[in-house]
């Protein structure tokens, strides 16, 4: 399958213990698509493995479009649900039943972020 997944932008970049990243379920996970068109990308299904668990999880709320080279397919889809914590994850694309390989692995950190409510001067 011709895919080569570039791991883009601040919550999908390639990550290293001393880069560490922190993700909350507001935040994207985006990848790019070389040589692949919108229309293909976007009719996609791609899989998120999570650590060593042998079952995908699959992303939702995918947007493709054009990238740079004009050839290339910038794709987001939403952070599913996970624990909090440290996750390491790998994503594979779905074209007709076959699947990819797994992409390079992503380490980023899982927070939920509350805001503050009930804030008043006492």
């Amino acid at each position: 399958m011709k895919s080569l997944f570039v791991l883009l932008g601040f919550v999908f970049a390639l990550a290293t213990p001393a880069f560490a990243q922190t993700a909350t379920p507001q935040n994207k996970f985006q990848w790019t698509e070389v040589g692949q068109s919108v229309a293909i990308a976007g009719g996609a299904i791609y899989n998120l493995y999570d650590g060593t668990n042998p079952t995908p999880l699959v992303l939702t709320g995918l947007i493709c479009g054009i990238g740079s080279p004009i050839t290339d397919a910038v794709c987001t889809a939403n952070i599913p649900a996970l624990t909090l914590g440290v996750h390491t994850v790998t994503l594979t694309q779905v074209i007709s039943g076959a699947e990819s390989s797994k992409s390079a692995g992503l380490s980023f950190t899982f927070v939920i972020v509350v805001t503050p409510t009930s804030f008043v001067v006492k």
